[in-house]
């Protein structure tokens, strides 16, 4: 309809991180019953999330309100940290000012990675999202709170999701805080606008601690999934030790939130045997890094999982473009094909009608 029309020229995306384009995420083909808005900012030194909640919590609940009554859906679930009682509160008070009885705050225990999508629907609905299916086969739909917050402007005022909010921490800037940042805004703007770098820092990373990317130059853009920008030396982030071999501990499949095999899965990516990796659900790995952080070994596991599943990624990719070369292919020997017999009937045709005039023969 028209407000998906809205929202996909808004260029409304999620703003989580995920970067997946809303107007396709709300393009549900089944009834919904369920919709949660992440609050739960659980990355270390990450705030974004709950700036725009205590300074704009108005568009967090009227752009859930509008999304709830457009998919018909029978409850709202706002999901934050328990213990962000400004957050709560501010919440709370813009849901009265809406009055409405289908939204609900839920104050869930922190840790990281509460916030990661499959976790949250089973602590709000107790239902488990099966590896490979998303959210809407089993009636409920996600979203950020800041883009809920975009949806709300692109519905109300047509306005394009140009900017947002960005976190700036660490020990290697003066003055950290969150910015409303204009995307494609150089980082170096935001440090300048905190007061400039400070103890000399020695790293950078776009995102969380968890699952953000390094980078080393400060010329980089902002982009829509640009969550934070954190600033420190090795004090601040600490320097990983050398890897050594794996000792078949199993920590790593004890606190794998997707409930996987790590080890295994190290095993099939380092080796190259990526489908047996596929086999073993590697694309369903949410990248925390929770196995990297338990690992007695200080094995790069999440690095090894992202090879892989580019590897895998790319292997589909000109899978598909070898199956679109061959259907072309097909098409247009198909084409040739039938083109020639026309043109032998023609011809057939044109020799007969010749044949007629000669002998004269008159039907």
């Amino acid at each position: 309809g028209d407000w998906l029309e809205r929202i996909q020229a808004a260029g409304i995306v999620g703003l989580g991180g995920g970067g997946f384009p809303d107007g396709l995420k709300l393009t549900a083909d089944r009834p919904l019953d369920t919709i949660i808005i992440n609050g739960m900012e659980c990355e270390p030194y990450v705030s974004c999330d709950a700036a725009l909640m205590v300074h704009q919590p108005e568009k967090v609940v009227a752009g859930t309100e509008m999304v709830r009554t457009q998919l018909q859906a029978r409850q709202a679930i706002i999901a934050i940290e328990a213990g962000a009682t400004i957050v709560q509160t501010a919440l709370q008070h813009a849901i009265d000012q809406l009055m409405t009885d289908r939204m609900t705050i839920a104050a869930l225990p922190g840790g990281y990675p509460s916030g990661s999508e499959k976790q949250l629907i089973h602590q709000l609905t107790g239902r488990q999202l099966p590896i490979g299916q998303h959210p809407a086969e089993i009636g409920v739909i996600c979203h950020n709170v800041a883009t809920i917050a975009a949806l709300f402007d692109a519905l109300t005022t047509h306005a394009p999701m140009i900017s947002r909010i960005v976190t700036v921490a660490g020990d290697g800037v003066a003055q950290p805080g969150n910015l409303v940042v204009r995307i494609g805004t150089p980082i170096s703007e935001l440090i300048t606008q905190c007061g400039g770098y400070r103890n000399n820092p020695t790293r950078m990373i776009v995102g969380g601690p968890m699952m953000g990317t390094a980078i080393t130059d400060d010329a980089i853009a902002i982009t829509k999934t640009s969550i934070a920008i954190l600033v420190g030396g090795a004090d601040y982030f600490g320097t990983p030790p050398e890897a050594m071999p794996c000792i078949r501990c199993g920590q790593c499949a004890a606190v794998c939130p997707s409930n996987l095999l790590p080890q295994t899965l190290y095993d099939f990516c380092r080796t190259g045997q990526l489908e047996h990796a596929r086999a073993s659900h590697l694309m369903a790995c949410i990248e925390c890094g929770c196995c990297d952080q338990v690992c007695p070994s200080h094995i790069p596991l999440v690095k090894t999982y992202l090879e892989s599943k580019k590897e895998l990624r790319a292997e589909e990719q000109h899978q598909a473009q070898a199956k679109r070369a061959e259907q072309r292919f097909t098409a247009r020997t198909t084409r040739l094909a039938h083109q020639k017999e026309q043109k032998a009937r023609r011809m057939s045709e044109k020799k007969a009608a010749i044949m007629k005039r000669k002998t004269g023969i008159r039907r």
